[in-house]
């Protein structure tokens, strides 16, 4: 949820989105998001990378 927030954020601060937008594509990058426990550190990269990827994808769609 980080991860999608630091991106709407910046594409915030970019001119890609308007600010009402930020919640609803934090929402929409975790409705997309393939849950998985983390059992090691490099889960965590992965699932950062996979948030960010996700929510830069929805941002082009805008």
């Amino acid at each position: 949820m980080n991860a999608a927030n630091e991106v709407a954020v910046a594409a915030f601060l970019n001119g890609q989105i308007k600010w009402a937008d930020i919640p609803h594509l934090i929402a929409q990058a975790l409705d997309n998001y393939d849950s998985r426990k983390a059992e090691e550190e490099h889960d965590i990269y992965e699932a950062d990378k996979q948030a960010r990827l996700i929510t830069n994808q929805l941002i082009s769609g805008i």
